[in-house]
């Protein structure tokens, strides 16, 4: 019979499991809110095989064009911008590539 502890550490295992691809899907530029990275692409196809394992996919980011060029990010992310925007907050966008250099600023 297994214990409670072995049935917890199974259901965290296999949580970690299905939740893993969408942590480990990082687009080519990063913004941070709350001490945390989210991700945003500036290529399609990549944003959509980065994240076919994610329930709601990719999807643009803000549903507007930015610095020249449309981007696309999960739901989740594109709605932490918007929300940030709303509120009158700048987005900065990053390279993820190592440099941390400013792609460019969202203003509101």
């Amino acid at each position: 019979m297994l214990s409670k502890k072995s049935v917890i550490a199974g259901l965290a295992a296999l949580s970690f499991f299905f939740a893993a691809p969408a942590a480990w899907a990082q687009g080519d530029l990063v913004f941070m809110h709350n001490a945390s990275p989210y991700f945003v692409w500036s290529d399609l196809e990549q944003c959509i095989d980065d994240l076919k394992n994610v329930s709601n996919g990719c999807d643009s980011f803000t549903y507007r064009s930015f610095c020249g060029t449309w981007m696309f990010s999960s739901t989740g992310t594109s709605n932490v911008a918007k929300l940030r925007l709303n509120r009158g907050d700048k987005v900065k966008l990053f390279h993820n590539n190592g440099t941390n250099n400013v792609y460019c600023t969202v203003q509101p």
